[in-house]
């Protein structure tokens, strides 16, 4: 039986006309779509007959778009009048948006410009493809873009190069024109960032006779310098900041604070000299207080922070003779030529595969629907089309939308809903000023639903309270309003409470009290049955752990809040975590292929045998690898011959049969067997954590099974794919835990909860702050590329550009965080809890409890307020396993006791001399011009001389005249080795590696100073590992010397694979026995 509508909902089903429909959190969204969708079924009927397959509705989720479906289908089954359509409703489209842009790209695959077999990639596939294709480019470069990347590495760390490359590649259509134009015309882009310069200066008034027209002119065509010695002139004749300076020192200001020394600073600016400009305009500009008996003139006061304001601009200033401008300039443009390779690359490979990523969908779509025909076809198509969660979408899907329904003003086809309030995806791209402008194509104002069925009026109350101040009086396109809700829940009584406790020491002691607080509160509400929450059928019952989720902004402080309820006793789950890579059992899975593929390494052989795949503990691996010193592989089979029915033999022989398993089974289906055989999900069923382990091992397989399903795939790449995805941090979701829910506290971000509802909600952590950190780049179509560039010995890394774009960035920014706390507060169904510390002056900046203060003003109905522990850890604790019966610790001999303290000691080596220190840093800057790098570049870098940059660039040219480097055919720099040597890794980095016309090869590394005897006898050891790779490589013995730089000097050695390993074994053997790691 369908609900009785209310007024709004009347409304939003008017069929006359399109409808905009603004729907806060729990109004009701879904049924009204669904009825929206009933509605234009039925409309006209008689007439026009509308099936199921002439309706588009477009969800945000998957999981949305299921639902939808099932609702409808239900909905139609049961009405006779619909029954034809009942019938032909396979053919409905009811999909997300991504889903839809997949049909349409298959179907209109020649139009697209595609093949019709394309396939679409996983994140996964996107992140392999992006990254190896930056990795490429930035270590080996076509020729004509060689100088940009080592123009980018000198001015750029490297980690950052790649941060603003992955930045500038979804946006790259968006940003190609501008990076295009800066190319052509720098000069031009120059002009207009000096036009905003001069649009944003506060006070030209300050500029008098004229001057700011000086100022500008300077500005367009006059060298950094000019411009500051003119604004040095302006600031020492201003009247109005000498009679401020008088009246302050009338006032009397202590004589060492700011205000008493603006007197003494102005003085300074007027004798210095052009160099020390900088920084007296930094003296200048650093804040006064002014308090004091004699007030001060209001309009002096604003007229010098004012030119205070323009100060702090200055180094940022886009002087037309600015060398920081210029190399801004420069480095923009090396950016945006390496962006475009690489770029083309990603594309060009994709259409070699035959795949499109997810952006593609999007985008691929919106150019297909721009084509004439192609709209025609879908507007005869679709009658009607229904979008859910709109302020979800970024700009694509919007214009999407716009071209697939037209001019809304004029037809009745489009139904959207969205809630402004909600949209908190600004990371993903998606602005909510797009909505808000959206909104206002239609021909009346939005439909606003007004009535809460979720939420009890208690809560409801307290939200209205806030966010009417919250969210009061929005001025920007970019910031939401708020309309205040009913509740409709009467009868059902809920509660808010506020956990505060006190802001005393650290702030990882306030953490953790306030986690310690937050538990105690949770096992006594429970434990007692204080929460009393409802069925959706109105049934009351007291409330248990799985009705609570904890919501947190970010996994900072997660660790204290694990610790506390376990303290308390409280069962907890962590849902859906984008952390996979980091989760043990991935490390423990990928210790084990390593083991069985490469038993020779000890790293992931020790991580296996102690993981819950085989369950030895510590002691008994020392026991069983003491005594030599080969790999441990070597030692524990020594070890399992006197025990054969011991752990340690039952795992080594496991190992080894899998090891020659592995070579001929396929990949999915050994990893199959390996699971069922270990008994691993049965060990991981009796783990606090088991179910998501269980399921994240799931997902491994799932990962080697997609990637086999259309082309070999061995287990080195598999193990290449999980070590990448490891070491870059790939954020990538957990594996989904199968069956349905149990009685635990979910824990989830903020982000992960928004459509989710609880009967008790408790947002913790709310009274950390939020720095409102910008974008690392940020584009905007006038200004272009916004970065930091910041050089040694330089006090700041700003650009005109990143200064120009941060305060609307941050702007939008904390727009969004009060969104986050809205979409929070108003998940709960029946209780809510604000749990947050306060700093040491009350609540931090931009944090929720900073916003509740500020919105909770004159609420009638303020929260129970908990300051201490309710309870402390006791009765209600969770139960701890017994030792078993005559059970004893393995013992632990005492010879191996200080063996390993030895072990674990480091030799401390006192800290170099001047010149060892002079030398090294020579060292390396010539080390880098003999690895390509400019030599002027290269000398500034380590702040030598002139001079230097000359001398390097003769000793690089000396070195590729020498007999080393002549008939070279190919020539690798910096080519990294990494060796293992009976279980012992040892890595290193090659300095030139030299392969010959004739096919050999020679191994180079590079020295300074003057051969000594007892160091050729070091770097000889240094060169072994280098041969033995190179060995292992190649099939044949390299050649190996040493280049002494400073001398023109070629030292060879005659070395063969019997002596490299005697020279390498003797140099682990002496590491080991010397107490430090083995060092190549």
């Amino acid at each position: 039986m369908t609900p009785e509508l209310t007024e709004a909902q009347k409304l939003a089903l008017v069929m006359e006309e399109s409808i905009c429909v603004t729907a806060g959190a729990g109004t009701g969204k879904t049924f009204l779509l669904i009825q929206r969708y009933l509605a234009s079924l039925k409309y006209r009927r008689e007439t026009e007959k509308t099936g199921a397959g002439e309706i588009l509705a477009l969800t945000f989720t998957d999981k949305a778009a299921a639902e939808m479906r099932t609702k409808i289908g239900k909905a139609l089954r049961d009405d006779l009048s619909l029954q034809d359509v009942w019938e032909n409703f396979s053919r409905c489209n009811i999909s997300t948006f991504h889903g839809f842009c997949l049909s349409l790209l298959k179907e209109f695959a020649y139009e697209a410009g595609l093949d019709a077999g394309f396939a679409v990639m996983d994140e996964l596939d996107t992140h392999e493809l992006v990254t190896g294709t930056i990795r490429e480019m930035l270590e080996r470069p076509p020729h004509e873009l060689f100088p940009d990347v080592v123009l980018l590495f000198n001015y750029l760390h490297g980690s950052a190069i790649t941060k603003y490359i992955r930045i500038l590649l979804p946006k790259w259509d968006e940003c190609r024109d501008w990076f295009s134009g800066l190319e052509m015309d720098p000069a031009g882009v120059l002009s207009v960032w000096q036009d905003a310069y001069l649009e944003n200066i506060d006070n030209p008034a300050f500029f008098a006779n004229n001057g700011f027209q000086t100022f500008a002119g300077l500005l367009k065509t006059g060298t950094k310098q000019e411009v500051l010695s003119a604004l040095r002139d302006w600031i020492c004749t201003d009247q109005k900041i000498a009679a401020l300076i008088l009246e302050i020192e009338a006032a009397g200001y202590a004589k060492n604070t700011n205000m008493y020394k603006l007197g003494e600073r102005k003085a300074a600016l007027r004798k210095s000299e052009p160099r020390d400009l900088d920084k007296c305009f930094a003296e200048l500009a650093k804040p006064i207080a002014p308090k004091g008996e004699k007030p001060l003139s209001a309009d002096l006061l604003d007229h010098f922070f004012a030119v205070q304001k323009i100060l702090l601009t200055l180094p940022t200033l886009p002087a037309h003779g600015g060398r920081s401008t210029k190399r801004v300039l420069l480095v923009l443009a090396a950016l945006g030529r390496i962006t475009r390779a690489i770029h083309e690359q990603i594309r060009a490979e994709k259409e070699h595969r035959g795949v499109l990523d997810f952006d593609d969908l999007i985008r691929k779509t919106r150019d297909l629907i721009r084509n004439g025909e192609i709209q025609r076809t879908l507007n005869a198509r679709y009658r009607y089309i229904l979008i859910d969660e709109v302020q979800d979408n970024d700009p694509a899907q919007t214009e999407i939308i716009r071209i697939l329904c037209g001019d809304p003003k004029e037809t009745n086809r489009l139904f959207i809903v969205g809630d402004a309030k909600q949209s908190i995806y600004l990371f993903r791209g998606a602005d909510v000023s797009g909505f808000n402008a959206f909104q206002t194509m239609f021909a009346h104002e939005p439909v606003e639903l007004d009535t809460s069925f979720r939420t009890v009026p208690e809560i409801i109350g307290l939200v209205n309270h806030v966010f009417s101040t919250v969210f009061a009086d929005p001025k920007e396109i970019w910031e939401a309003g708020y309309g205040k809700l009913a509740a409709c829940r009467e009868g059902q009584r809920g509660s808010v409470t506020l956990i505060r406790p006190r802001g005393e020491g650290n702030k990882a002691e306030m953490m953790i009290r306030e986690a310690k607080l937050l538990a105690s509160w949770i096992a006594d509400s429970i434990a007692k049955e204080r929460l009393t929450v409802y069925e959706k059928d109105g049934t009351p019952r007291p409330a248990r752990f799985g009705d609570t989720a904890i919501l947190i902004e970010a996994h900072t402080h997660l660790d204290k809040l694990r610790h506390a309820l376990d303290l308390y006793g409280v069962p907890y789950t962590e849902e859906k975590g984008r952390n996979f890579y980091a989760k043990q059992e991935v490390f423990d899975f990928t210790n084990l292929l390593k083991a069985i593929v490469y038993p020779e390494e000890d790293v992931p052989l020790y991580g296996v045998l102690r993981s819950p795949w085989f369950g030895i503990s510590d002691a008994e691996l020392c026991r069983a690898a003491a005594g030599s010193r080969k790999g441990l592989m070597t030692r524990l089979k020594s070890s399992a011959a006197s025990d054969p029915d011991g752990k340690i033999c039952r795992a080594v022989e496991t190992l080894a049969r899998w090891h020659e398993e592995i070579r001929h089974e396929p990949l999915v289906l050994f990893l199959r067997r390996v699971i069922a055989e270990s008994g691993i999900l049965s060990v991981y069923g009796g783990l606090p954590f088991g179910r998501e382990a269980a399921a994240n091992l799931e997902k491994l397989v799932a990962i080697a099974r997609s990637r086999s399903a259309n082309r070999p795939f061995s287990v080195y790449e598999y193990l290449g794919i999980l070590d990448t995805c490891m070491e870059e941090g790939f954020d990538e979701r957990e594996g989904i835990v199968a069956g349905g829910e149990d009685d635990r506290v979910k824990i989830l971000t903020v982000h992960s909860a928004k459509g989710l509802e609880f009967p008790v909600v408790v947002l913790c952590f709310a009274g950390n702050q939020n720095d409102l950190r910008v974008p690392d780049l940020m584009f905007d179509g006038k200004l272009g590329a916004g970065i930091s560039l910041k050089l040694l010995g330089e006090r700041s890394g700003k650009t005109f550009v990143k200064e120009c774009l941060t305060p609307k960035a941050k702007a939008k920014l904390l727009a969004e965080r009060k969104r986050l706390f809205y979409v929070a507060m108003t998940r709960a169904r029946d209780h809510l809890v604000i749990c947050g510390t306060d700093g040491k002056n009350g609540p931090e900046t931009n944090s929720f409890l900073e916003m509740y203060d500020a919105g909770i003003g004159g609420c009638p109905y303020l929260p129970e307020l908990i300051t201490d522990v309710v309870t402390e850890p006791g009765d209600i604790c969770r139960i701890r396993p017994e030792v078993p019966d005559g059970w004893t610790d393995t013992p632990m001999p005492e010879k191996e006791e200080e063996a390993l303290q030895s072990m674990t000691a480091a030799k401390r080596r006192s800290a170099p001399s001047a010149a060892e220190e002079a030398a090294m840093i020579r060292g390396t800057a010539l080390h880098e011009v003999f690895e390509g790098k400019p030599a002027d570049a290269a000398a500034k870098r380590y702040g030598l001389p002139p001079a230097a940059a000359d001398e390097f660039s003769a000793k690089y040219a000396a070195f590729l005249a020498s007999p080393i480097m002549q008939n070279a055919a190919k020539s690798i720099c910096e080519q990294e080795v990494s060796y293992s040597f009976e279980g012992t890794l040892l890595n290193g980095v090659i300095d030139r590696l030299v392969q010959y016309e004739d096919g050999s090869w020679m191994i180079i590394d590079y020295k300074t100073g003057r051969p000594a005897k007892k160091e050729l006898e070091r770097y000889e050891m240094q060169l072994a590992v280098y041969f033995l790779w190179a060995k292992r490589l190649f099939g044949k013995d390299p050649g190996v010397c040493l280049y002494f730089a400073d001398t023109n000097e070629v030292v060879s050695f005659m070395m063969d694979e019997e002596r490299a390993k005697g020279l390498v074994e003797g140099k682990i053997w002496e590491s080991w026995a010397g107490c430090t790691p083995p060092n190549y």
